[in-house]
């Protein structure tokens, strides 16, 4: 549900009324210039689509440590060319590793693992001549986030798994925080409501 004519949210996104907790007063219309309108006793809750809402689907995918850091940037050339991730277009290549004592300080994204994932060693994962393997170590597997996170909290959730990039939307940020209306704005929509009510 739509509540007022000047917004618009992306589609699939739409807004509920909720009561506020511990509120029961309802706000009366003010005149203009009237004092600033005290809060309404509700909350413009938005309606996620299920991609914005979901948890953050994982799917396995191969990466190895960087051990001579002078190689990156060669590596990420080959092994992006030799294993593109067009579907995946959110995930980045190069991580810091996650151990504090580990004596590489990155690691690299190869491909993703498929049904069959398993041990696999870097002739298997990046044949010659594609890939110069040298300067990488041996494969593990790792979850990564399947799909480009939708709203903040997906974006924590993805990049504890692995660097995520995250384009935001702030309107639906605003919205979930309680700050897509103002005071003004609410108590407004609250004089419409009473009026809507009283007709019917």
């Amino acid at each position: 549900m739509i509540l007022c004519s000047r917004l618009c949210l992306p589609q699939s996104t739409s807004l509920r009324m909720e009561p506020a907790p511990g509120l029961v007063e309802q706000p009366k219309c003010l005149e203009a210039g009237s004092p600033e309108p005290e809060a309404a006793p509700w909350q413009a809750l938005p309606v996620l689509s299920e991609k914005q809402s979901g948890d953050v689907e994982l799917v396995l995918a191969y990466a190895a440590p960087i051990l001579d850091k002078r190689q990156t940037s060669r590596l990420l050339k080959e092994v992006s060319a030799l294993h593109p991730l067009p579907a995946q277009p959110h995930l980045k290549r190069v991580r810091p590793s996650r151990d504090a004592g580990s004596p590489h300080a990155l690691e690299m994204l190869l491909c993703l693992a498929g049904p069959a994932s398993g041990p696999r060693s870097l002739a298997e994962l990046l044949p010659r001549p594609a890939v110069d393997p040298r300067g990488l170590g041996q494969p593990f597997l790792v979850p990564v986030p399947a799909r480009p996170p939708l709203t903040r909290g997906q974006f924590e959730e993805a990049r504890a798994h692995w660097p995520t990039s995250f384009h935001e939307d702030k309107q639906v940020t605003s919205a979930l925080a309680g700050r897509l209306f103002s005071t003004q704005e609410r108590a407004a929509m609250q004089s419409h409501m009473e009026r809507a009510v009283r007709a019917a």
